[in-house]
Formats: structure tokens, C-alpha cells, sequence
């Protein structure tokens, strides 16, 4: 769907696609020559799939042709795309290197991972990025592992035109600061790794490839959302340490961020899924019905008789463990003080959720606006407020694109 009538000049396409577990989403923005950042369209399908653990040539053309489809009928223009792997599918971790030269770094980080990733290292992708502010900077990217790997058919980018998650970009979440402080004169670069397997990377490349689009960045979803958030918080919300609560339809990804890079995160088998079903078998509705109870009445504690708070208590407090788990783990590396939590996700619309999270962690929660920083069409303002939380993976990956 287009969101304005007439078309603009464009001199920066950015498109972001969301391939999860029940839904597929793209979003497109533009960019014109003054910076200002433009919605132009965006779209979302059901679709159950489960790209991460199939790799059947049916699921395959399925989520191509899926995604061919919604990108026409959305009337997305370009033909280049980002797009994220899910938190559960990638092993990251935080380790330390000694210092060497820049031409050095990829192998000196691919040594020490050995010890680390719990699979054969020649069968991932490597990515990493040194925390130390003053640090060399690394050149490495998930996808960049595959130009030896692929086959005519997929026709990927050459690498020159895949951006690394290193370079310098004013719509990146910020540059992160490690243990030493920036110091250059220590012996061990602090280094966060991220590692992929590389048939799953080869199966996103095969997906867009047969949907027409040539695929070329390719990062954890922790990574988008952070950006995407960091880039709807005012300054002195995005200061220090916050973590970001993104609750989709079937899982919660908690993502502890320090200076505006993904520290820790944790995925939780709870999402907007679980309270539908609890307010379904607690009040012996159907599921239809439940959703619409949780939409118009949320944890509001005077309707009902206040029977829906207190049937999805349960699922709150997992939810709320699952934050406290992910603070401890964060609190053991030596992390700092953490500040705030911001919501995220589909499911994060549930009113009273803010409320009921600030009263049982203790702090400020707040819902960041990114979409006040795009232009898009007054006419759908209500629907940006409905569908905005659910798009900010999307957003994410366009704003990195």
C-alpha cells in the first residue's frame, strides 16, 4: 500500500525485510537530499514458516514467492533489501584478543573463537566488532563469508557493495565503549563476536534471490531493533544503559544495551500468544474472542471486574523473570546501572503493560517514537500507531540499508 499519492524523487532506497515465525514484513523508506527520511510503503502477511530450521526447497519457494508477492503488492521500488536472522539461530558472545595489526584482526578473532562457538568454526560466518572506542576497526560481515560459497544462481552483491557492520553510519546506534575505556595501549582488544552458520546464510541469499532481490546486509535481529530504537529515543533517553523488551506474538527478546550497542540478549518462549491463550482458557472464550478482550481492555484493572490481570499474572511474571535473569547476566560481566527498559514488538500495545512492568522491575518504561522522525501521510496516523511496534525490526534494517 502506498502511503502517498504521488511518487517523490528518490536518491536513497532503503528496505527492510522481516521474515519471522508467523509473519513476514517489508517496509520501505527513502531518503532525499536534504537527509529527511521519508515512509513510502510497507506490508505485512501471515505466514507460518520456519526458515532457520528448514531448509526444504517447498519452504524455500514458499517464503520467496511470499515475499515476491507482498513486495508488488506493497509497490516496493528498489531491488536491493536488508534483512535479520533471528536472536535463537546466532551464537554471540563477548571475548578478548590481543591487540594486532588491522590486517591481522579477522584471524587473530577467527583463533579465539575456537574456543568459544560450539560448532565447527569453517562451517560459520564470522562477524565481529571491537568494543574499544579508539580500537582498529575490523572489516568483516555475515555475508561476505559466502562469496566463495555461492553459486551463479544466488548472484549476490560483490562485497564492495555489502556494508559492514563497522563502517561509519550516522543511523547506526552509536559506537560502544569497552572494559578498558578506549585505552590503545592495552594488550587485548575486547571483542564482540557474532557467529551464523553458513547454510543459513546460504538459504536467505537462495530466498531472495528466487524473490527477485538481491539481498545485501544481513545481521542479528538484536542488532536492527537496537538501531531502530536508539534512533526513536531522545538524547538523554539513550543515555547509559537501557534494555529494550520487544514483545512479539510468540517470543520476548530482552536486549540489555550500554552506549548504544547490544551488550547482552535473551529470547523468552513468551509472547502476546501466551496472554491470548490465558484470557481464552481462564474466562472458556475462543481465542478470537480473547484477543479482542486483550486489544479493548488490556491489564486495566476496573474492566472485566479486573479478571484479565489476574489471569495473565503468570505470563507477566515470566516475562518480568526473564528480565531479571537478563540483568543478572549483564550485572556478571561488570555491566553498569541499567536506567530504563523501552518497549518494543506487537504485543508491547497491550495497555497497562508499561504500568504493570515499571510497578513489578521498578523503573521507568518508556515506548520509543521513532516514526515522529519519518514523514509519512497524516491520513495514517492511526495506523503508524497501531502497526509501528511490529515494524521496528524492519525499521531497523532500512535505516542500516
Amino acid at each position: 500500500m502506498f502511503l502517498f499519492s504521488q511518487k517523490k524523487k528518490k536518491t536513497d532506497r532503503l528496505v527492510g525485510v522481516d521474515i519471522g515465525t508467523a509473519n513476514l514484513k517489508v517496509l520501505e523508506l527513502y531518503k532525499d537530499k536534504a537527509g529527511k527520511i521519508f515512509l513510502e510503503t510497507y506490508g505485512l502477511v501471515e505466514l507460518q514458516s520456519d526458515i532457520i530450521r528448514s531448509d526444504s526447497e517447498l519452504t524455500k519457494t514458499r517464503i520467496a514467492d511470499t515475499l515476491k508477492q507482498l513486495m508488488a503488492k506493497a509497490g516496493v521500488n528498489a531491488k536491493e533489501a536488508a534483512s535479520s536472522i533471528p536472536g535463537f539461530s546466532v551464537f554471540s558472545t563477548i571475548i578478548n584478543v590481543p591487540r594486532v595489526k588491522d590486517s591481522e584482526l579477522a584471524e587473530a578473532v577467527k583463533w579465539e573463537a575456537k574456543k568459544f562457538v560450539p560448532f565447527p568454526i569453517d562451517d560459520m560466518i564470522l562477524d565481529f566488532k571491537v568494543l574499544n572506542q579508539n580500537a582498529v576497526k575490523p572489516k568483516a560481515n555475515l555475508l561476505k563469508g559466502l562469496n566463495k560459497l555461492l553459486s551463479k544462481k544466488s548472484k549476490p552483491e560483490p562485497a564492495s557493495k555489502i556494508q559492514t557492520n563497522n563502517e561509519s553510519n550516522s543511523d547506526s546506534p552509536g559506537e560502544p565503549t569497552g572494559s578498558n575505556n578506549g585505552n590503545v595501549e592495552s594488550d587485548l582488544l575486547e571483542v564482540f563476536l557474532t557467529a551464523v552458520p553458513k547454510n543459513i546464510s546460504q538459504r536467505y541469499l537462495d530466498i531472495f534471490s528466487r524473490a527477485g532481490f538481491s539481498l545485501t546486509n544481513l545481521e542479528p535481529e538484536t542488532t536492527a531493533l537496537t538501531r531502530a530504537v536508539k534512533f526513536g529515543l531522545d538524547a538523554k533517553q539513550a543515555e547509559g544503559v537501557f534494555s529494550v523488551i520487544d514483545v512479539g506474538s510468540t517470543a520476548t527478546e530482552i536486549i540489555i544495551v550500554d552506549k548504544g550497542f547490544p551488550r547482552v540478549s535473551r529470547n523468552i518462549d513468551v509472547g502476546g500468544s501466551a496472554i491470548t491463550s490465558a484470557i481464552a482458557n481462564s474466562l472458556r472464550v475462543d481465542r478470537l474472542r480473547a484477543e479482542k478482550f486483550k486489544r479493548d481492555f488490556g491489564l486495566e484493572p476496573n474492566r472485566l471486574a479486573g479478571q484479565i490481570p489476574q489471569v495473565v499474572k503468570p505470563v507477566i511474571e515470566q516475562i518480568v523473570e526473564g528480565i531479571y535473569h537478563t540483568f543478572n547476566l549483564y550485572y556478571n560481566t561488570g555491566g553498569g546501572k541499567i536506567e530504563r527498559l523501552v518497549l518494543s514488538g506487537g504485543s508491547s500495545l497491550l495497555k497497562g503493560l508499561e504500568k504493570s512492568l515499571a510497578d513489578l522491575v521498578n523503573l521507568e518504561v518508556v515506548n520509543c517514537q521513532p516514526w515522529s522522525k519519518i514523514v509519512y501521510h497524516p491520513d495514517f496516523e492511526e495506523q503508524i500507531k497501531t502497526a509501528a511496534p511490529a515494524f521496528f525490526v524492519c525499521l531497523g534494517l532500512a535505516l542500516k540499508s
